[in-house]
């Protein structure tokens, strides 16, 4: 599959195995919620990586997949955007639960 970007994203899956974390298709409304609030807040993904202050591909992998956020980080993530985190968080609920099951 790949990113709202088109960027094709990495899947590692073996004969028998499920997806591992941030490669487990459950987590595509997390990446798209991310990226959405950082383009609603008109940064580029620099912009995001300096006001959070880490390092240069933090934004990118997180956006992409590549690696996992926690919900401390998803809050400033949200303050880094002026984003409301609960909002944030009810949008991503409810784009869970529309989800078909198994996915």
């Amino acid at each position: 599959s790949t990113d709202p970007n088109g960027t094709k994203l990495r899947r590692f899956k073996r004969a028998g195995q499920t997806p591992q974390g941030q490669h487990d298709p459950s987590y595509e409304p997390l990446r798209t919620q991310l990226l959405a609030v950082r383009e609603a807040a008109g940064l580029t993904q620099h912009d995001l990586t300096e006001r959070l202050e880490r390092p240069r591909s933090h934004v990118w992998k997180s956006e992409t997949g590549e690696r996992r956020i926690d919900p401390v980080e998803l809050v400033r993530w949200c303050q880094a955007c002026e984003a409301d985190p609960l909002g944030v968080l009810a949008t991503l609920v409810r784009a869970m639960s529309l989800e078909p099951e198994g996915s």
